[in-house]
């Protein structure tokens, strides 16, 4: 049996329409034009389509839930773009293969997903100009779910909190003090966060579970980010990107980590930056500090430690230094790496170690030095100072 619902309600007054439908297949349509519109879909069957569309100004209220146990459900919320204090729900429960979409646009807005079964999709849509501060909430419970967030405008708060498996997590915005979270637990997640364009915004990314990858990236002044990682193959990842105090420049980080318990911190505080880190293994660590110009900096790590024993250790700092370049490979067990560009410009430091317990520091000032370690065994300590 299939069962259409479908209404259209004036601006002229303040609409209540709710449907229910307990059938297989089927159709509710709404569409309300006016301000402090209220429309709610409630669907218990298979393959339920619930469609809400609003066009007014300000106030109005859409709320969809589905709760079954068979896959192909569809909900949609519209909400005209220049409307304000709007809300939308969709809620999905019990069943696989649901797909989920909000579009709001305004601001004061607010915008709720949640899923809880199997190969769920949510994606939500924000459009505001200044002073929005639109919400966007997605949680999902179950396999294979996807969630994807959109923001522009400003004082955006974007969140996904993902407990399951073969989940992917995207959250993208462009403003000024937005906020983005993702929280994942489960197996083989993965999380990107992408801020663009402002100042002032945070980013946070927390992954507790199996082989779990996370990427931030930030274009902006003042910005902040964390990225925290536990489990196997997972990593502790720390990315601080501050702008210039003087305009909106763009910095490169990457971070692959692949192994168990392996941290990677990243601190910059210039312009026209680049670094990398590479470790596989476990109990890694790299740190990278740089406040300088122009700089590279690369960081590859392959070895194993124990809880109480790191694997290898390397650090970079390039204070007040620019168009100066820094690199260090590790393969093997417990070696220490350690170079210091502290002043200049143009220098380049290289530290490569094969083997085990090892230790290498280079630290460079002035202009145009140049400088290599190359350390194979077992035991080997070398210092270059270069001014």
């Amino acid at each position: 049996m299939k069962k259409i619902y479908r209404t259209i309600l004036s601006a002229s007054v303040f609409a209540l329409f709710a449907t229910s439908a307990m059938a297989a297949n089927n159709i509710a349509d709404i569409v309300q034009n006016g301000n402090g519109q209220s429309a709610t879909i409630s669907q218990s069957g298979n393959t339920d389509q619930a469609y809400i569309y609003q066009d007014g100004n300000t106030g109005n209220n859409a709320t969809v839930t589905q709760t079954n146990t068979s896959s192909g459900n569809i909900a949609t919320i519209y909400q005209i773009v220049g409307s304000s204090q709007n809300n939308g729900i969709i809620t999905q429960e019990g069943g696989s293969g649901n797909s989920a979409t909000s579009t709001q646009g305004g601001s004061l807005n607010n915008s709720n997903i949640l899923q809880n079964g199997n190969r769920n999709t949510a994606t939500t849509v924000q459009q505001g100009i200044i002073d929005d501060n639109l919400l966007v909430g997605v949680s999902q419970v179950g396999d294979d779910n996807t969630a994807s967030v959109t923001q522009s405008g400003s004082g955006n708060i974007g969140t996904i909190t993902q407990n399951g498996t073969f989940n992917s997590a995207t959250i993208q915005q462009s403003g000024l003090s937005d906020y983005a979270n993702i929280n994942q637990s489960g197996y083989s997640n993965e999380s990107v966060i992408a801020q663009s364009g402002g100042t002032l915004n945070t980013a946070s990314i927390m992954q507790n579970g199996d082989k779990n990858y996370s990427s931030i990236k930030q274009n902006g002044n003042h910005n902040s980010a964390t990225a925290t990682q536990t489990g196997n193959e997972n990593a502790l990842a720390y990315v601080w990107l501050p702008g210039h105090p003087f305009g909106d420049w763009t910095r490169e980080v990457g971070i692959n980590q692949n192994g168990d318990y392996n941290q990677a911190n990243v601190s910059q505080n210039g312009t026209g930056n680049w670094n990398k880190v590479d470790q596989s293994g476990n109990f890694n660590i790299a740190n990278m500090t740089a406040t300088g110009t122009n700089w590279e900096a690369n960081i590859t790590q392959h070895g194993t430690g124990t809880s109480s024993l790191e694997a290898n250790i390397a650090t970079i700092d390039q204070l007040t230094d620019s168009y100066s370049r820094a690199y260090i490979t590790q393969d093997g067990f417990s070696n220490s790496a350690d170079i210091n560009q502290i002043s200049g410009t143009q220098n380049i430091a290289s530290i490569n170690q094969l083997g085990s317990l090892n230790q290498a520091t280079i630290n460079q000032g002035g202009q145009f030095n140049n400088a290599t370690v190359n350390q194979h065994g077992i035991g080997n300590i070398a210092l270059i100072a270069q001014n």
